[in-house]
This record gives C-alpha cells, sequence and structure tokens, in this order.
C-alpha cells in the first residue's frame, strides 16, 4: 500500500533552505551531508506528491447532480470541448510528424488520457430521456466506450515514444472511429 506521510510544504522547503547550513559543519562526514540531502529531497517529492494527489482529488469530485442524480451537462460538455482541442492540434501535427514535435504529441495525448478519464465517470445528459430502467445500462456502455478510448491513448503513447508515427496515426483514425460513435451512442443531437 503506498502512503505519503503529511508534510507541510512550508516544513519541506524550510528544511531545504537549512541545506545550506549541513555544509558549513565540518564534523559532518560526505556521507551523513548526502543521507541529510536525500531525506529532504523525499521530503519535499513527498509534499510534491501530497500537493498533486489533492490537486487530482479536486478535480475528480463529481459535477453536482441534478435532482434525478444525473451530472449538469456543462461540466461534461466543458471538458469534451477542451479534449476538442487537443485532438485537433494532434490530428494536424500527425499528417506531417517530426521527431521535434514528439513532446507536443506526447502533451497532447497525456492531456487527453487525463480528460478521458475524467469524464468517464460524468453522466451523459442524454440518460435523463431514457426511462428509469434503461439508465444503468446505457452508463455502463458510456464507460466502456472512455474505457477503450483511453486503452488506445495508451496505445498511442507507446506508438509515440517508439516514434512510430505510421502507428501513431493508425491509433488516431482509431480515435476518430471512437469519438464518432460515442457521439452518436452517447451525445443528444442538438
Amino acid at each position: 500500500m503506498f502512503c505519503i506521510e503529511p508534510v507541510g510544504l512550508a516544513d519541506a522547503a524550510g528544511s531545504f533552505s537549512s541545506l545550506s547550513t549541513v555544509g558549513n559543519h565540518t564534523n559532518l562526514s560526505k556521507k551523513t551531508m548526502m543521507n541529510k540531502i536525500h531525506t529532504r529531497i523525499k521530503s519535499l517529492r513527498r509534499a510534491a506528491a501530497l500537493a498533486f494527489a489533492l490537486t487530482l482529488g479536486l478535480n475528480f469530485v463529481p459535477a453536482a447532480a441534478s435532482a434525478d442524480g444525473y451530472e449538469k451537462e456543462s461540466v461534461l460538455h466543458d471538458k469534451m470541448e477542451v479534449m476538442q482541442d487537443h485532438y485537433r492540434s494532434l490530428g494536424r501535427g500527425l499528417r506531417r510528424p517530426s521527431a521535434e514535435d514528439l513532446p507536443d504529441f506526447l502533451d497532447a495525448v497525456q492531456q487527453l488520457q487525463v480528460l478521458t478519464v475524467q469524464t468517464k465517470t460524468l453522466v451523459p445528459p442524454m440518460a435523463n430521456s431514457l426511462p428509469e430502467g434503461k439508465r444503468p445500462a446505457f452508463v455502463m456502455a458510456y464507460r466502456q466506450k472512455q474505457l477503450d478510448t483511453l486503452r488506445t491513448l495508451i496505445d498511442m503513447e507507446e506508438a509515440l515514444l517508439e516514434a512510430d508515427f505510421e502507428k501513431a496515426n493508425e491509433l488516431f483514425d482509431a480515435l476518430k472511429k471512437h469519438k464518432s460513435e460515442g457521439h452518436e451512442s452517447f451525445k443528444e443531437d442538438d
């Protein structure tokens, strides 16, 4: 089990500033000094991990639910709009890919992965128009489609890490298909 020891950011930063005093002590061995530095670095890492986990935790809080228990459209819609921007930039870049663009591709894929994880637990507004008995199956089908998309994004990241742009393009085509099928199945007509 992974455990983060509570360390305040101020404590971690303050202990790092005392590193300069460690070097002034002539009776400390180099090994002892290195152990102190490593301990302080671990404290900073723990503090950063805690801050990151808290930030992620805030992002994963479900949207405010409507009276019938389903989330408001705006949260899902807003996240899907952000995803669209990343899909566009990725699609444009993959038309003429180069190794120089790899960091931008990987960033776009990572953002899409994060957004997919965030949206897979939201409920599409279309669920509100379904009979009560059909909603659970609809929501599970939506979540499964999001998991399929996530798997494809992970495969795409692997292809990009190997600089296999041909495979990345094939996976991008699969992502477009996922998106099209998802909108057809889970999005109300505008």
